[in-house]
């Protein structure tokens, strides 16, 4: 019988890569986003690669009642679940001076409070399965990050959530385990509010200050993923896979449009 894995956020980027990468190990793979084309995008390579199944599921992480919903049509679908990966995430390109409540609002809801439901809907069922959780944090969880003060924040809370449920829940068999990834290959720069005249100085900066290959891609950020719940490792739990390419920290925020 086919294992099945949730997979939030996965019309593009580290989802959708991840979603591909679960249908080629021979998954029935949980779509879970707001854009339907591009979920269908997705649902058609997951297929591709060799999906046993591939079940879409729209909605808006926002709505936190109605979340539960992903886990209960997860099961009525597939009868089961074995990997949950918190993945959707959200950013705004600010620091103290531009955050306002609705932003800390609109990103802790999406990036942690999320995260925790969805997980306490799974809960019952990975326990069963004796499966895993992957949340997909970020490398700005543990470093000084600039521009990102409300991203930063949630990831660094996401990431002791992981903590604590690895803990509660290895008597269970369920592992719990943390993805970090420094800057990646994604259009999160320009959904977040990137000004587009700053995004190809601000592009050329982090891929200097990864000098291991530059950029993430979302490939490589996938593999990290899937060991976190590869039946080959049934007792790794509780560990941060950082992916940083070499990045330490961040230096003081340089503006690169400024003059110099």
């Amino acid at each position: 019988m086919a294992k099945t894995a949730i997979i939030t956020g996965s019309s593009r980027g580290i989802g959708a890569a991840s979603a591909i990468l679960f249908a080629k190990k021979g998954f029935n793979v949980v779509l879970q986003g707001r854009n339907k084309e591009k979920l269908q995008g997705i649902k058609e390579e997951c297929e591709k690669a060799g999906a046993a199944g591939v079940l879409v599921v729209e909605l808006e992480l926002s709505n936190h009642a109605d979340l539960p919903r992903v886990v209960d049509e997860t099961i009525e679908t597939f009868g089961g679940l074995d990997v949950l990966v918190n993945n959707a995430g959200i950013g705004f390109f600010t620091n103290l001076e531009e955050v306002t409540g609705e932003m800390m609002d609109m990103v802790l809801g999406v990036n942690l409070k999320a995260p925790i439901l969805i997980s306490k809907a799974a809960m019952p069922h990975l326990k069963k399965s004796r499966g895993a959780i992957v949340n997909v944090s970020s490398l700005a969880s543990h470093i000084r990050s600039n521009n990102y003060l409300a991203y930063a924040i949630s990831k660094a809370a996401l990431d002791q959530f992981s903590l604590i449920l690895s803990g509660n829940y290895a008597p269970d068999g369920v592992r719990v385990n943390t993805v970090r990834p420094a800057a990646v290959a994604t259009d999160m720069l320009v959904t977040s509010g990137v000004p587009k005249e700053m995004l190809p100085a601000l592009v050329q900066m982090s891929a200097a200050k990864q000098p291991c290959n530059g950029i993430l891609s979302v490939e490589e950020v996938a593999q990290a993923i899937w060991k976190c719940c590869d039946p080959a490792l049934p007792s790794m739990t509780g560990q941060n896979i950082t992916i940083h390419g070499g990045r330490i920290e961040d230096k003081p925020w340089v503006n690169p449009m400024a003059p110099q």
